[in-house]
C-alpha cells in the first residue's frame, strides 16, 4: 500500500506544478493574450477589447508609406446581392503592420471600418468595390489626411456565365483581404 502512495503523491505534485488550476480564457503569467472571438490572439494582456490598449513596442514613425499592405479579416459576410452602396462592414487587422523603423505601427486585432462603395450587376457581370476607410488603434483613429475618403479600395468582379457559383460576389466571414495604401497614412 505504501508503494502505491509514494508514486501517487509524486504524480499529484507534478500535476500541481504544471499549473492546471488556471482559469480558461485568462492571460497566463508569461503575458500571452487570451484567445479572441476572431480565431487569433487578441490585443496584448490587459485589454478591455481588441485594439484598445497601448502598444508594447510602438513605432515612432509619423506615417506609413503609400504601398504598405494591411491585411484585414472580415467579421461579417459580404454579398453583393444583399448589400447596397455606402454600407459599413467591420473587420480587424489580421497581422501587425510595422512602421519604417521595424516596430509595430498598427497591432493585430485593431478594428477596421470598411465601406461598400459600389455593388452592381450589369448583364451577367457583378462588381463589388470595398474600401478600407479607417482603422482604430487604441484611442487613435487612423484615416486619410489628404482629403481622400478611403485608405485603399479593392474591386471584385464575378461573371455568371462561368456558372452558378459566380452569380454574385460573396466574401465569407473571416475572409482575409490585403489592402494596399494608396497614399501615406498619418499615424499621429
Amino acid at each position: 500500500m505504501l508503494r502505491l502512495k509514494i508514486p501517487l503523491f509524486l504524480l499529484l505534485c507534478l500535476f500541481g506544478m504544471a499549473g492546471c488550476g488556471s482559469k480558461s480564457g485568462s492571460p497566463s503569467a508569461s503575458g500571452d493574450a487570451p484567445f479572441s472571438a476572431f480565431g487569433k490572439n487578441s490585443a496584448p494582456t490587459g485589454s478591455a477589447r481588441a485594439g484598445s490598449v497601448p502598444l508594447r513596442a510602438a513605432s515612432a514613425a509619423t506615417s506609413l508609406a503609400a504601398g504598405t499592405i494591411i491585411g484585414i479579416e472580415l467579421t461579417d459576410v459580404v454579398d453583393s446581392d444583399m448589400l447596397g452602396d455606402n454600407l459599413f462592414v467591420m473587420g480587424t487587422v489580421g497581422d501587425p503592420v510595422t512602421g519604417p523603423d521595424g516596430l509595430v505601427a498598427i497591432p493585430e486585432s485593431s478594428i477596421a471600418l470598411l465601406v461598400i462603395r459600389d455593388a452592381e450587376r450589369v448583364g451577367t457581370h457583378t462588381r463589388l468595390q470595398l474600401a478600407l476607410n479607417r482603422i482604430q488603434v487604441g484611442e487613435r483613429t487612423l484615416k486619410n489626411g489628404n482629403g481622400a475618403k478611403d485608405l485603399s479600395l479593392l474591386t471584385f468582379d464575378e461573371d455568371a456565365a462561368q456558372g452558378m457559383g459566380h452569380r454574385t460576389v460573396h466574401l465569407q466571414r473571416r475572409a482575409y483581404l490585403k489592402f494596399k495604401l494608396e497614399a501615406p497614412l498619418p499615424l499621429r
